[in-house]
């Protein structure tokens, strides 16, 4: 009898783990399907939700004037759709410190609720370069600059692929 179970199990094993590598499969080609149902239109309104919460932490009197840019492009990978390229400029008072500023970015974005910032000096201390990667792992490039005459925010952000075609069904 004991010999019977090993052949048993000496056969059932790999079965099993085909089974167990096709339903890792499934799953996984069923959640990057989800991922990507997303129409141009929804990833674009994304990408600007989360500009729109970076530019809400500087305080509205210190913000002069403001641009926006959203252009649509080919998705680099071939065959998955369109993607939008966001700018966005906000002029800020000569005199904003943008060193505090980005020191405030760990409230509003903290590491605890899925954020990742990073900061970094450039020419100057007060010129800095920051990364924040959102939740749903948006990117956004925020660069501050600025001197005694002028100071600027300039973020820059991409939003994920989509396909061009949802969004006229979705209409």
């Amino acid at each position: 009898m004991g010999e019977a179970r090993r052949e048993f199990w000496r056969a059932a094993l790999p079965v099993a783990g085909v089974v167990a590598l096709c339903g890792t499969v499934w799953i996984a080609v069923s959640v990057t399907e989800a991922q990507q149902t997303r129409t141009v239109a929804q990833a674009a309104s994304a990408v600007a939700a989360q500009l729109d919460a970076i530019e809400a932490t500087v305080p509205a009197a210190s913000a002069l004037d403001r641009t926006a840019e959203v252009m649509t492009q080919p998705c680099p990978v071939a065959g998955r759709g369109e993607q939008t390229v966001h700018r966005r400029h906000v002029e800020l008072d000569p005199g904003f410190d943008r060193v505090a500023w980005a020191a405030t970015l760990g409230d509003a974005f903290p590491e605890a609720e899925g954020w990742q910032r990073r900061v970094t000096a450039l020419d100057r201390r007060e010129n800095l370069d920051i990364r924040i990667v959102g939740r749903e792992l948006i990117t956004v490039d925020v660069v501050a600059t600025g001197d005694d005459e002028r100071a600027r925010l300039t973020m820059r952000a991409t939003s994920e692929c989509a396909n061009a075609e949802d969004d006229d069904a979705s209409q």
